[in-house]
């Protein structure tokens, strides 16, 4: 099993550099052919679904669609890829940004009844609750 970082994939998502999504390109195609799984960090789909959407424009429709390809490509492995798709589908629902879906899944995973937040944007997050003075 192999790896890759955020810009690695970043490359291979949107093209924007040629010659580096060249060699993305082909590193995946290497693996595939070769029978050798590529991990994909939850960080880093943190962190691309981030760049994507700052960096890029991405609208969600497109990240979710993105983040689906990715779960449904054979060669990438995932720590927990239940855990990731569920986070995509609720990132898909709510408000809240993909980072924070993943955070309250992650946390949820670990035994977490609640994920305690001051980010308004995910109230509507199963498992999160905005810390609020209480009347």
């Amino acid at each position: 099993m192999i790896a890759i970082d955020t810009n690695v994939l970043v490359r291979l998502l949107t093209g924007d550099d040629p010659e580096q999504s060249r060699l993305a390109q082909a590193l995946v195609a290497d693996a595939e052919a070769q029978g050798v799984d590529i991990h994909l960090d939850e960080i880093v789909l943190a962190e691309t679904a981030w760049v994507l959407r700052s960096s890029f424009g991405v609208d969600k429709a497109a990240l979710v669609t993105a983040l689906e390809g990715l779960l449904d490509t054979k060669a990438f492995s995932f720590a927990n890829r239940s855990l990731v798709a569920g986070a995509v589908r609720a990132y898909e629902r709510g408000g809240a940004n993909f980072a924070d879906c993943l955070i309250v899944a992650r946390n949820a995973a670990a035994g977490c009844t609640q994920t305690f937040t001051f980010d308004a944007g995910m109230r509507r997050l199963k498992g999160a609750r905005v810390l609020e003075k209480t009347p």
